[in-house]
């Protein structure tokens, strides 16, 4: 396990002057990115690269604008092709403020296929027992059977990463343009899974399927003749 600390500063927050949905993935990604590198697989040295498949994030008390707080990151699970991490917020009182896990893939830089993860590998992460979850596997999000509306987006440079698609922060910045108005300007939504399925390529243009129900918003994000899912955004309701 690792252990950063984070100051809430004016970019990561909301108009609650809260940390934003967006700002919380940011730092997952960074510390994901600092483990990494403290493990001996850097991004930028190794041959293989990690690719996630899936995010469930649950927020029990939004941190606040300038507090810091600790974000913790550990290795949950490793088998064969996949891997999951698990996430933790604390404020400076050791109260657990955000809860989340990820899983993974791996990929051969190279070949752009995935690989299975070597022993080497998976000691390096040290993997932990301790978890906020039942299982260390987040089950697949299936397409609502039907559809609210549609909207076109198209991803340009600006949510593209180094590895030259959309990064996967940026699908929350998709979903918060794909919400209707009266529910964008609403308290964010403080429990949301991504499932990522097809990479989405710089100037491509996504067909971005919304859906509410009882329990969630949903949105479906395909290619162009919707004939290729990229992405499920999930938000669910307050209960």
């Amino acid at each position: 396990m690792i252990n950063e600390k984070f100051y809430v500063g004016y970019s990561e927050i909301n108009k609650d002057f809260k940390v934003s949905n967006v700002a919380l993935l940011n730092m997952f990604q960074d510390t994901t990115t600092i483990h990494g590198k403290i493990a001996g697989d850097s991004l930028k040295n190794s041959d293989g690269a990690w690719f996630l498949t899936a995010y469930k994030v649950k927020i029990l008390d939004r941190p606040d604008w300038e507090r810091y707080v600790n974000v913790s990151t550990w290795s949950r699970g490793i088998k064969g092709f996949l891997a999951s991490r698990e996430f933790e917020i604390r404020d400076e009182s050791g109260n657990l403020q955000v809860a989340a896990l990820s899983n993974w893939v791996r990929i051969n830089k190279h070949t752009q296929k995935i690989e299975r993860i070597t022993p080497e590998i998976a000691s390096s992460y040290e993997q932990e027992e301790m978890s906020n979850f039942d299982s260390e596997w987040i089950s697949k999000l299936v397409e609502c059977d039907r559809v609210d509306f549609e909207k076109e987006f198209t991803a340009n440079r600006n949510y593209i990463d180094f590895h030259k698609h959309m990064n996967n922060v940026s699908y929350m910045k998709l979903a918060e343009v794909v919400l209707p108005e009266e529910i964008y300007n609403k308290p964010e939504i403080c429990e949301f899974e991504i499932m990522y399925r097809n990479a989405i390529q710089c100037d491509e243009t996504v067909v971005c399927q919304f859906t509410e129900t009882d329990e969630y918003y949903n949105i479906s994000v395909k290619n162009f003749d919707k004939t290729d899912l990229k992405a499920i955004i999930r938000l669910f309701k307050e209960k």
